[in-house]
């Protein structure tokens, strides 16, 4: 499930059925922390609830008793919430604009909830954004009950060699693609965590204001290995298609010196047979 806010997703938020990515990485880090402890209380807000949902599944399966609170900018940005019914043991849902069932943000319901309960959760899970994930943390600590956060820090090539997905936790250097992407949210430097997502924003804010619209192009080389084939290019001064054999696994970069229409596809072939090497700029192809 993804959120168009950037390049990288709108990019995936325009795939359409039959579409395919040229590659993809997973799963990253280590297995969450699962065990029967009791009341497990699970927490997320805006697209975190889609990450919630397995956890709170295998939680579940675990033996525990699962309440999960979600949080939406409004009730037309609620998902998942027949899935996480049918999982979970109990779903309440808070909403900025008071067109939800409680009107406020995640962390407001977490105090309403404990108001209601004779016991503390054994444990809590929280997953969101990093303001709503501190706010989370702060308060379970006031509780006394152990939490864990799932980070989804900027990463580069997932096995942590890059480390752009470094964070602070207990003090030490921690890589979220291969350390995590769960920690003791009370020992997580949220504020630099904040700091470090936000090394890009010049960048997402420039593309924003300059973003065009898709435009479609032909690929009418007889080297391509479908004739006629159809791909999406995001707007760039220069722009590449990658074809890729699903028998060989080589790649095919072809240089693109026309915004638009029918072109010539020249350009050098590029070697794919290692699944760590990626092509910058790619885009996506409909085979």
């Amino acid at each position: 499930m993804v959120q168009a806010v950037g390049k990288t997703s709108r990019q995936m938020a325009s795939l359409e059925t039959g579409d395919r990515i040229a590659g993809l990485l997973g799963p990253l880090g280590r297995p969450a922390a699962v065990q029967k402890f009791g009341l497990v209380l699970c927490v997320a807000g805006g697209v975190g609830t889609a990450e919630l949902l397995p956890v709170a599944r295998v939680f579940r399966e675990a033996g525990n008793h699962v309440t999960a609170l979600c949080g939406a900018r409004s009730t037309a940005h609620m998902i998942l919430d027949q899935e996480l019914r049918s999982t979970a043991d109990e779903v309440l849902w808070s909403t900025d604009d008071s067109s939800g069932e409680y009107h406020g943000t995640v962390v407001d319901l977490m105090r309403a909830w404990k108001s209601r309960q004779p016991d503390a959760p054994a444990v809590a899970h929280v997953i969101g954004p990093i303001p709503m994930m501190r706010a989370a943390a702060q308060l379970t600590r006031e509780w006394g009950v152990p939490t864990f956060a799932s980070l989804n820090p900027i990463m580069v090539d997932g096995t942590g060699m890059c480390g752009g997905c470094r964070v602070a936790v207990g003090g030490k250097a921690r890589f979220a693609c291969v350390d995590g992407p769960e920690f003791d949210a009370h020992q997580v430097d949220f504020d630099e965590l904040a700091r470090r997502n936000r090394a890009y924003l010049e960048q997402e804010a420039s593309f924003s204001n300059n973003q065009l619209e898709l435009r479609s192009t032909k690929c009418a080389s007889p080297r391509s290995h479908r004739s006629g084939i159809t791909a999406r290019r995001w707007p760039a001064p220069v722009g590449c298609f990658v074809a890729e054999s699903l028998s060989t696994r080589s790649v095919s970069v072809r240089g693109l010196s026309s915004p638009a229409g029918t072109v010539p596809c020249e350009s050098a072939e590029a070697s794919y047979r290692s699944r760590r090497r990626f092509v910058p700029d790619t885009t996506w192809l409909e085979y």
